[in-house]
C-alpha cells in the first residue's frame, strides 16, 4: 500500500549546461520544457527498460487573457505519453514530444478525473493511476516580497511526503536551472536518487551537443565513474562456496556429491509437484552414469585383449561421436580391416556407409 512517505534531493544543472540546453532547444525548434521532458522520458525508459513512458505534467490552465490576473488555483495535471524509440533520431524524438505537449496544451482544461474515468486503468492502492512520475518546469519570474523596513527571502521547506514515485520540479533561476527531485522512500533511497540525477545531467549534456540526426541510442548517459561502477562494482559477484574453499579446484558434480552427503534429505529439485532430495538425485545420477558407461564400455576390454592375442589391431567406433569422427569407409580401407564387430543398435550405421 502506498504510504506517501518521501524525501527530496536538490537538482542544479549549472549555468553552462543551462545555457547550452536553451540554445539546443532553440536550434531544434522546441521549448525548454519540451527538451527537458524528452530527456527525462529517455532516462526513465532506460532505467525501466520500457519503451512506453507516461509522465504527468502540471499546466497553468489559464488559456484566456482575462484569467491571467485572477487569484486562484487553476493548475491541471495531464499525462503525457512518450515513446522514445532508441533507433530514432533526436529530431524524431523532439518532434514527438512537441506534438504530444501541444496536444495537451489544447486540452489543458480537461479534468484529470475524467481522464481516469475514460481510460479505466487497473486501480491499485500501491500507486497513483495513469502515471506515477511527474515533471514540471516553472518559467515564471521569481518575485520577491518588498515590505517597508523588512527583508524577505525564500526558505527551503523540507518535505517528507510525495504523491508520486518520482516528482521532478525545476525553476529557471537566473542563468541556472535548479530544483529538486522528490522520491518515494518506500521505493528508493537518497543515493539512488542522486545517482539518477547524475545520469540525467550526463544525458542532458549529450543532448545539448547532439545534432538533429544523432540517434537517441547514441546519447551517452554514463560518466566514466558511473560506467566503472556498473561494470566493476555492480558486476563483482564472487562468493565463497559453502563448505569448501574457492581455490580447491573441485568440479560442480563433486560439490553436489558433498552436499548430498551433508544433507541427503534436503530438497534439491522441484518439478511438476514432485520433489527430489539431494540423496535421491545423486543416486539417480550415479545410476544413469553407470548405465551410460556400461553401454559403451562393457565388453570393450575383452574385445581389445582378444584382438591383441590374435595379432590384430582394433579401431573402436562409437555412435555418439560427431560425423567427422565416425568409422567411415575410408578409415576401414586405411586400417586394412577385414571384419567389423558391432552391436545391434550400431549395425544400421555401418550398413548405411557400405561397410
Amino acid at each position: 500500500m502506498q504510504t506517501y512517505a518521501g524525501d527530496r534531493v536538490a537538482v542544479s544543472l549549472g549555468a553552462d549546461l543551462s545555457r547550452a540546453l536553451k540554445a539546443s532547444a532553440q536550434r531544434h525548434g522546441v521549448t525548454l520544457h519540451m527538451l527537458l521532458l524528452a530527456a527525462w522520458a529517455v532516462l526513465l525508459a532506460r532505467l525501466s527498460g520500457q519503451a512506453d513512458v507516461v509522465i504527468g505534467t502540471p499546466l497553468a490552465n489559464r488559456p484566456r487573457r482575462e484569467l491571467e490576473g485572477l487569484i486562484g488555483f487553476f493548475v491541471n495535471t495531464l499525462p503525457l505519453r512518450v515513446q522514445p524509440p532508441a533507433s530514432a533520431s533526436v529530431a524524431t524524438l523532439l518532434a514527438e514530444v512537441r506534438g504530444t505537449t501541444l496536444a495537451a496544451y489544447a486540452h489543458q482544461d480537461l479534468p484529470f478525473d475524467q481522464i481516469v474515468e475514460a481510460v479505466q486503468p487497473p486501480r491499485s492502492l500501491s500507486h497513483a493511476p495513469v502515471f506515477q512520475v511527474l515533471f514540471s518546469l516553472n518559467n515564471s519570474p521569481a518575485g520577491e516580497a518588498s515590505l517597508p523596513g523588512l527583508r524577505a527571502s525564500a526558505l527551503e521547506v523540507p518535505t517528507h511526503s510525495t504523491q508520486f514515485d518520482l516528482a521532478m520540479g525545476l525553476q529557471e533561476a537566473g542563468e541556472d536551472i535548479a530544483g529538486s527531485l522528490d522520491y518515494a522512500t518506500d521505493l528508493f533511497d537518497a543515493d539512488t536518487a542522486r545517482r539518477w540525477m547524475g545520469l540525467w545531467r550526463q544525458l542532458l549534456s549529450s543532448l545539448a551537443r547532439a545534432d538533429a540526426h544523432t540517434p537517441v541510442a547514441d546519447l551517452a548517459w554514463m560518466s566514466a565513474a558511473d560506467r566503472a561502477l556498473v561494470l566493476d562494482a555492480f558486476n563483482t559477484t564472487p562468493s565463497d562456496r559453502p563448505h569448501t574453499s574457492s581455490t580447491d579446484g573441485r568440479l560442480i558434480h563433486e560439490l553436489f556429491e558433498e552436499q548430498a552427503r551433508l544433507q541427503p534429505a534436503a530438497c534439491a529439485l522441484t518439478f511438476g509437484g514432485e520433489q527430489v532430495s539431494y540423496g535421491e538425485l545423486d543416486h539417480r545420477a550415479n545410476q544413469l552414469a553407470r548405465r551410460l558407461r556400461a553401454q559403451q564400455r562393457r565388453d570393450a576390454p575383452r574385445r581389445r585383449r582378444e584382438r591383441q592375442e590374435q595379432g590384430q589391431q582394433q579401431a573402436d567406433r562409437y555412435p555418439d561421436r560427431p560425423a567427422e569422427r565416425e568409422f567411415s569407409h575410408d578409415m576401414a580401407k586405411e586400417s586394412w580391416s577385414d571384419s567389423i564387430i558391432v552391436r545391434n543398435p550400431c549395425s544400421n550405421c555401418i550398413h548405411s556407409r557400405g561397410l
